[in-house]
């Protein structure tokens, strides 16, 4: 299955740019929130962690959308991997 996540950090942005991409692409189930990429509360976040399954592939507008640093990034890839889905 294609999983989307889109997030903005503020009020002030929207997710219409990143919701069309993840549409145009296929995204069968897509995530959406509005957090700060520096909290580590992102309740969409977890929840998509929880719903991926095998075979599952995770798709973001960019990186910086996902994960707050490189090794953040890692550790959300490796947490997937473990599931046998990807980013």
């Amino acid at each position: 299955m294609k999983i989307g996540y889109a997030r903005v950090s503020t009020q002030d942005q929207t997710l219409d740019v990143q919701l069309e991409q993840l549409k145009r692409i296929g995204c069968d189930k897509i995530y959406q929130e509005q957090a700060s990429g520096k909290s580590s509360d992102r309740e969409q976040l977890n929840l998509l962690l929880d719903f991926a399954r095998e075979g599952d592939v995770i798709h973001v507008t960019k990186v910086d959308r996902i994960a707050r640093n490189t090794i953040d990034a890692l550790q959300i890839a490796d947490q997937l991997a473990q599931k046998k889905a990807g980013l």
